[in-house]
């Protein structure tokens, strides 16, 4: 199913799956006929249109007078991350350049105009970043949930390198054509509201973590995801986990065997076999304790970088070293804990009255937030990442589990999973930040099953015809069922989208 090396057929591949994705995230980008249909969405455009961009970054960093800064244009309770919003103001001031008198003057503007604003006579200076702030606001999040694609691609090569080259390919691409079918991808990609943006950074910090634990250069990785956590949180508050993901990263590759000059001449390369790491020394903890010590500083570093600067009032500022925590800032927190916990009695947390904790989140992610087959085979690869590390602990010991690069993805999947799904609001786009992990398992799952068959002997001629049947109709199975579950996911997304491409 794969090969040794990388071919420009795999980056064709690549690029048709990212096309297929992309389209359909920006399909009928303007549905919903410019009606405040999604509470949250408006929302953000209300606030969007009414902050502006500071002119310099003593500004920008001063709380208390930033024109950026929702608290110093009416809106006191904002509790959503502030990057989307910058990241959407910031862009739409840029194309509103290329409006003046009503005439679109820059390519950029002359091109957007059409799609975001209805028609290019609609360009005037404020429209992007005003009345077309809300469709704006859906086509970044269908270029940033895009960019999720191109992470699961990534971090599913480097899941599957773990168990040899002729799983690494083949776990990336089809990882990504799963998660580029994804119906509640697609559907929060039609949304300017925070989820898609949270869930890039998501899927760029599980890609890092891995290299983390296994990659060459654990510092950079650890840095740099560190910044994309706190880049993430930036976008949504809750996706705070993504740090202990990252620190358990961080630990796993200070316990690593110390690496020899060679390798022993009867040493597994393949990473996901413990062979080569038992002849190696254990480290002292001494040395762990450097490690970690290295590796968390390095992600502590790259965490606050980002927080400080996309979350800025956040802090009371001015300045980038005023860090005393913002007061209404936190109220704000405290007041989203109280909605999320029950604790405060609003009538539309009326709804999750008497819904099983865990439960009614699987079953929604299952049927509508995957949809069926997908929603299948996504826990039946988490159910099969666990029985396969549960063999290996029993089979080599605790160590080797941990050295498993099906690990940190399963843990995400199951940790993010309970935590969201024991809360009092249980919607189903609070799961999205697990939806890359499961596509994850679910490839995995796959194609291992294919590569198991492969690695089987050939049965002698000799044999019987019913044996030999038995092992082609054994061989053939999984590999249609990969052809199966694609189909399928397609016809499901394809369905789903029928909702952008007609009136609302």
């Amino acid at each position: 199913m794969d090969r040794k090396q990388t071919g420009w057929e795999t980056y064709l591949i690549l690029l048709a799956i990212l096309l297929i994705g992309f389209s359909f995230r920006v399909v009928g980008l303007g549905w919903g006929e410019g009606q405040p249909i999604h509470p949250d969405e408006e929302f953000l455009r209300q606030v969007t249109a009414a902050v502006s961009l500071p002119d310099s970054i003593g500004l920008y960093l001063d709380t208390a007078r930033s024109p950026l800064n929702p608290y110093n244009r009416g809106y006191g309770f904002f509790v959503y991350g502030t990057f989307p919003l910058f990241l959407t103001r910031a862009v739409g001031e840029a194309l509103d350049q290329g409006c003046r008198d009503g005439a679109t003057v820059s390519l950029p503007a002359r091109l957007l105009a059409p799609l975001l604003l209805g028609s290019p006579s609609a360009c005037w200076p404020g429209s992007f970043s005003g009345s077309g702030a809300r469709h704006l606001g859906r086509l970044l999040a269908a270029l940033l949930d895009t960019g999720s694609i191109l992470f699961v691609f990534l971090a599913g090569r480097r899941l599957g390198a773990g168990y040899g080259q002729g799983m690494r390919t083949s776990t990336g691409l089809l990882a990504a054509a799963l998660y580029a079918l994804a119906v509640l991808s697609i559907q929060q990609s039609h949304f300017y509201t925070v989820d898609a943006y949270a869930n890039f950074f998501v899927a760029v910090t599980l890609y890092l973590a891995l290299g983390i634990a296994d990659a060459p250069a654990p510092s950079i990785h650890a840095l740099l995801a560190g910044l994309t956590t706190g880049l993430g949180m930036a976008c949504k508050i809750s996706v705070w986990p993504l740090g202990l993901l990252v620190g358990l990263a961080a630990l796993l590759r200070a316990l690593r065997p110390v690496p020899r000059s060679l390798p022993p001449v009867d040493c597994d390369p393949n990473p996901a076999s413990s062979s080569c790491e038992r002849d190696m020394p254990r480290p002292s903890m001494r040395l762990v304790a450097l490690r970690l010590t290295l590796f968390g500083l390095c992600a502590l570093l790259g965490a606050f970088l980002a927080f400080r600067l996309a979350q800025p009032y956040a802090f009371l500022g001015p300045g980038f070293f005023g860090l005393r925590f913002n007061p209404r800032w936190l109220q704000n927190m405290a007041e989203v804990r109280g909605l999320m916990s029950g604790a405060v009695d609003t009538y539309p947390g009326h709804q999750w009255t008497n819904r099983l904790p865990l439960v009614f989140p699987w079953v929604n992610m299952v049927f509508w937030g995957l949809g069926l087959p997908l929603g299948l085979a996504a826990w039946a690869g988490w159910g099969g990442a666990a029985v396969h590390l549960v063999r290996r602990w029993r089979r080599e010991g605790p160590a080797a589990p941990a050295g498993d690069p099906v690990l940190l993805p399963w843990l995400w999947a199951a940790g993010y999973f309970l935590y969201q799904g024991t809360q009092w609001v249980k919607s189903v786009r609070y799961l999205l930040p697990v939806y890359p992990a499961f596509v994850l398992l679910a490839a995995w799952l796959l194609v291992r099953w294919v590569e198991n068959c492969r690695s089987r002997r050939p049965i002698p001629r000799s044999s019987p015809s019913a044996f030999r049947l038995m092992h082609l109709a054994s061989c053939i199975l999984p590999l249609a069922s990969c052809f199966l579950l694609l189909a399928l996911t397609f016809l499901w997304a394809l369905a789903f989208t029928s909702v952008y491409r007609r009136p609302h």
